[in-house]
């Protein structure tokens, strides 16, 4: 809602705005630096704040918008819209969309994209509603949004309706649905006609639309009623707007005559803009040479067969053929470009390729761009590269390509993983990809996601529920089996959890004192087992969630998700199974049972029984969050002299609440967990040499008494990292863990009901061998939460009590 009313009232001010993509191409954010900027919305803090340098630059009164063209080729430039261009191009839209103040449109298309700009205009010009769904368009989450908000219409590119096609979203009987739109591409002739018979029959209509974002941004609609009969027609010019074909010499064609689409309309741009000069000047002519060849038919449908000009349109995003043989140029490279709308060939002659370099600057999924190596570039009778030879090439190689089979295709890979990293890479050009990042922490938007999805399956992953919470490592196990072993090694860092959480079984098992667990002495062989794995326990799960504050980008989250998280996924299921393990204290008179009102309600502020890692873990993540919003510039660093801090002085309070004094003592675990995070992949390619130094740290400190004081201290938070170094490493070799991981959490919560029940049943049963003691207990502790989490997901509320 913020991002919305900034840009509305900029609008209304007239004060020109960028409108940009959050995560753009370094090009794109660096072309827009260029103008001077006033103010900036920060996405992250929800705010708007000054922007970093302001000159003085004479704007032309009319302007109001500059939109990049699609984030070409680096040779981007900005369109300028003016006032008139926006409201024009809006009426019309709700004029021959028919919307009326009662519509309700979902934001399945970001704001910085014309198309999704012109969803918000166009509703809001005719007094409609528009729901704000922060959602991918194929999730279940969009849809039940959709559904409980009761949208009129859906707005889709070509990419999102072929995946709904899959999952059968828009056959589902809505009511409400009045009417849906596409546009940005082309879409399949079949695949037009069953959207126009599905809307048919379930009483929405279906629009196909063609635009350009130098026309605000659209050029011509197809009605519902001709689109069964004509699906490969653009339709008619908009209401307001001349649409004709022209030939070379700049004569208007009749039907059936190929040539240039033309348009002339209020809604065509003021303009280019590239330098802060070109923001004072006035309109050009209304008349737009869309670069597009086609014809008119004889019903006066107007249809789309290729482009005038050396551009392709892939992935959403204009490519300039010349431009991108400039760029080798400079390099000393001589290739030739060629294409389609469905993918970029590279001809030349060399032995490296340039498809990965190629795509990576254009922002685009490398699936798109191919090397097609030949031994000369062939040659015309004028001494010209032979363009037809080279597209004749192309066709017979995307051909061939296309038609492999994906195990074949991904044999050209080196690895699964590198495959998989390659598309998000080339997804999120400005983020450094790691194989522990997942789509939802990278922050992609609905669009990222249809075509991340459809780069996944070209390479053989079939798209499942919820895959965008997965990590690249997770997604590249799931490629088909003839591929190569991939040579970048992932920690599992589900199994490494477990096998903290068993370690905490085992310790309220066993007991670490004389009068807790099992009442064994302190020289005790099992009492030292416990004692022995002290430093791996709750640093274990210190570190891990340091490094997932990072992978899943909290810092970045808003104030309300990030806190509601914490309390649905970490507090409610805590104070349910407080509650719970209280009146069973109380039930049976244990140590812990409370004797007084006072006693009771300290459950709500002092640390109680194992659950006071969960108030520390909350205090940890809290605080971290703050230094991330407050300490602007140099968070990291702060966070860093946070934990050397807690290192070096004991600080210690009284009385204690919420385990603060605890959380003094993990923090410097989880700021170091989430350093690893940042800079997991090169600790990962010096693993044997981490392993060797960590068995060299565990068997010196466990042989030599160690200092005490800042020095012990940190000698405490070496053996720590050593022994998680070694956990890491090896417990994704045993099975048993992963099937387990999913109910770690919840064994955290649970197990001592399970122990403690398991140690009373022993004892009334007359066994004193220590050994059926454990073995039992283990059991007892891991099975019974295990056992009550599927009875949990019977009861109302199932996701609360889980912690899901």
């Amino acid at each position: 809602p913020e991002c919305i009313a900034a840009y509305l009232a900029a609008l209304c001010e007239q004060c020109p705005v960028i409108l940009r993509e959050p995560a753009a191409p370094k090009y794109d954010i660096q072309h827009a630096e260029v103008f001077s900027v006033l103010y900036k919305f920060d996405n992250t803090r929800n705010k708007i704040v000054t922007g970093h340098h302001v000159e003085e630059v004479t704007m032309h009164p009319d302007l109001r918008l500059l939109l990049s063209t699609s984030g070409s080729t680096g040779a981007s430039k900005f369109v300028r819209l003016s006032g008139e261009n926006l409201t024009s191009n809006a009426a019309s839209i709700a004029e021959y969309l028919e919307i009326a103040p009662n519509d309700r449109a979902p934001t399945s298309l970001p704001l910085s994209y014309s198309y999704g700009m012109s969803i918000l205009n166009s509703h809001l010009h005719a007094g409609a509603c528009v729901v704000l769904i922060n959602e991918p368009v194929v999730s279940k989450s969009f849809w039940k949004a959709f559904d409980d908000e009761k949208c009129t219409s859906f707005a889709g590119v070509p990419q999102s309706f072929y995946l709904l096609a899959r999952s059968g979203e828009l056959a589902r009987s809505r009511p409400a649905l009045r009417h849906v739109t596409q546009a940005g591409g082309k879409l399949e002739a079949e695949t037009v006609r069953a959207l126009a018979e599905t809307g048919t029959r379930d009483g929405w209509r279906f629009f196909v639309m063609y635009g350009q974002t130098e026309a605000s941004p659209r050029i011509a609609y197809l009605p519902p009623e001709l689109a069964s009969e004509n699906p490969t027609a653009i339709g008619k010019a908009i209401p307001g707007g001349h649409l004709w074909v022209e030939g070379p010499d700049g004569t208007k064609l009749q039907s059936k005559q190929l040539g240039e689409l033309v348009y002339e309309g209020p809604n065509v741009m003021m303009g280019y803009a590239s330098k802060p000069e070109d923001l004072s000047l006035g309109h050009g002519p209304q008349i737009l040479k869309t670069g597009d060849l086609g014809f008119v038919d004889e019903g006066g449908l107007f249809h789309i067969t290729g482009r005038a000009s050396r551009f392709l349109k892939l992935s959403g995003k204009r490519v300039g053929l010349d431009d991108v043989e400039s760029w080798l140029a400079r390099d000393g490279i001589e290739c030739v470009a060629v294409g389609d709308d469905d993918a970029l060939g590279l001809v030349h002659t060399g032995k490296a390729s340039l498809a990965p370099g190629i795509a990576q600057k254009l922002s685009i999924p490398s699936s798109f761009v191919h090397d097609i190596r030949v031994s000369a570039i062939p040659i015309n009778k004028n001494g010209k590269p032979d363009l037809p030879a080279m597209k004749a090439m192309f066709d017979t190689e995307i051909k061939k390509l296309r038609s492999a089979p994906v195990s074949d295709q991904m044999h050209t890979a080196e690895t699964a993983k590198k495959a998989v990293i390659a598309i998000f890479q080339h997804q999120f050009p400005d983020i450094k990809i790691t194989p522990q990042k997942s789509f939802e922490a990278l922050g992609g938007t609905s669009i990222d996601f249809v075509e991340v999805e459809l780069e996944l399956e070209a390479i053989g992953i079939s798209p499942r529920k919820n895959w965008q919470l997965n990590t690249i490592a997770d997604l590249s196990k799931r490629v088909g089996s003839a591929l190569l072993p991939s040579d970048r090694w992932v920690p599992d860092y589900a199994s490494a959890g477990v096998v903290g959480t068993l370690l905490v079984v085992l310790l309220h098992v066993i007991g670490s004192q004389g009068d807790r667990g099992l009442g064994l002495s302190e020289g005790s062989m099992w009492i030292e087992f416990n004692v022995f794995f002290e430093p791996l326990r709750m640093p274990l799960f210190a570190l891990l969630s340091g490094f997932s504050f990072f992978v899943m980008g909290t810092a970045n989250v808003s104030f309300g998700p990030m806190s509601g998280n914490l309390l649905k996924r970490l507090l409610l299921p805590t104070a349910v199974s407080i509650a719970v393990f209280a009146m069973f204290g109380q039930l049976f008179s244990t140590q812990l049972a409370f004797n007084t009102p006072g006693q009771a309600l300290a459950l709500l502020w002092l640390p109680f029984a194992h659950y006071w890692f969960v108030m520390s873990l909350i205090l940890i993540t809290m605080t971290s969050y703050a230094v991330f919003r407050l300490a602007l510039g140099k968070p990291e660093q702060v966070l860093l002299l946070l934990a050397i801090i807690f290192v070096i002085f004991r600080i210690q309070f009284d009385p204690n609440i919420w385990s603060v004094n605890a959380a003094m003592l993990l923090m410097p675990l989880f700021v170091i967990g989430y350093f690893y995070g940042k800079h997991a992949q090169k600790v990962h390619e010096h693993r044997h040499l981490i392993v060797t130094a960590a068995i060299i740290v565990v068997f010196s400190f466990t042989a030599f008494e160690l200092p005490t004081g800042p020095i012990g201290r940190i000698f405490d938070v070496t053996m720590s990292l050593a022994m998680i170094a070694l956990c890491l490493v090896f417990a994704g070799r045993i099975p048993f863990l992963t099937r387990i991981a999913p109910y770690a959490f919840f064994i955290y919560l649970w197990h001592v009901l399970g122990t403690s029940a398991m140690r009373r049943a022993l004892d009334l049963l007359d066994v004193d061998s220590v050994p059926i003691f454990v073995a039992m207990g283990m059991i007892a502790g891991v099975g019974f939460p295990i056992v009550l989490f599927r009875i949990f997901g019977y009861l109302p509320g199932a996701l609360y009590l889980r912690g899901k």
